[in-house]
């Protein structure tokens, strides 16, 4: 379950760059100067932020064992589908639902084993 929501938050994370990036085009932030909306150009700027977040912790919730990045995922994720433009708050709003499905999760860590005497640790993977 951690592996597959941050994998969906990942994708979430780049769909949501795409989104945001469309949504500087359409605004004008890029296209034009004729008709530009300061407040519309700063959204699609924060959502293109919160997105490269988003993607950048659901790589790193792939693999770690602690819970900050999830928590950190969940509230960039809340904080864009709030703040965003609704092209972006829809891939934030997945990017929530991934982070919830990488709570639940864990990660498997393998357990050193011991040799005969029971003192030293040995590595799983032998080495010739």
């Amino acid at each position: 379950m951690r592996k597959a929501g941050g994998r969906l938050a990942l994708f979430g994370g780049l769909y949501g760059v795409v989104a945001a990036i469309i949504t500087l085009i359409v605004l004008g932030g890029l296209g034009s100067s004729a008709s530009v909306d300061p407040k519309g150009v700063l959204l699609g700027w924060v959502g293109l932020g919160l997105s490269l977040m988003i993607s950048i912790l659901g790589a790193a919730t792939i693999r770690t064992s602690s819970q900050g990045p999830v928590f950190l995922l969940l509230l960039c994720a809340l904080t864009g589908a709030v703040i965003s433009e609704t092209l972006v708050s829809l891939c934030m709003a997945g990017a929530f639902f991934s982070g919830l499905l990488a709570t639940r999760g864990r990660v498997s860590i393998p357990l050193p084993s011991f040799d005969e005497e029971g003192s030293l640790p040995v590595s799983p993977v032998v080495i010739d």
